[in-house]
């Protein structure tokens, strides 16, 4: 199963969390964070509603089959930071972006899912890794969307909070669900 987040007036149901098998949209969920894998990915430049990447690893050391580019990702010069001519350094983000793909959990229904944050969203990716370094299993998460504005345009943002804190046995329990998957 996999939650994709509707991120553009482009889609369907823009700021909406959808599951790809149910076809339920909704506005936030709640989960327990299992595991992450951080990974790459490289949209081509000009936006268009049925955009495939132009490259994605979903570990961030290999591209997957099929993209443009082959080799590891540490040399592939679109994983390099730019030229700045202003500053005289290579301090512009590269092109290839990051991704933090989560395996998560319905702590209700038990059922695992995917769900990934990345462009805009991939540093609440990154303080939601740290928060799972730091706190295990102790917590649930809400995973909701939040609505931006700005010069390249509206779109949506994944973002998270903390929710309840989950019991011991069920701190176990959800240790035992990450092994699995």
């Amino acid at each position: 199963k996999r939650l994709v987040q509707s991120n553009s007036r482009f889609s369907k149901e823009p700021g909406k969390i959808h599951d790809n098998i149910d076809g339920i949209a909704v506005e936030s969920i709640t989960v327990v964070p299992l595991d992450y894998r951080a990974g790459q990915i490289l949209w081509p430049e000009e936006y268009a509603a049925d955009s495939e990447p132009r490259c994605a690893s979903d570990d961030g050391v290999m591209p997957r089959q099929g993209g443009e580019f082959s080799g590891p990702c540490a040399s592939c010069p679109m994983s390099q930071c730019k030229y700045n001519e202003a500053t005289g350094r290579d301090d512009l983000p590269p092109d290839c972006g990051n991704t933090f793909n989560f395996k998560v959990m319905d702590p209700n229904e038990g059922i695992p899912a995917l769900i990934s944050f990345k462009g805009k969203s991939a540093s609440a990716g990154n303080k939601l890794v740290s928060f799972m370094v730091k706190n295990g299993y102790k917590f649930t998460v809400r995973i909701s969307t939040k609505f931006i504005s700005e010069k390249k345009g509206d779109f949506y943002i994944l973002e998270y909070s903390r929710a309840q804190e989950l019991a011991p046995a069920e701190q176990v329990y959800f240790a035992r669900q990450a092994l699995r998957f």
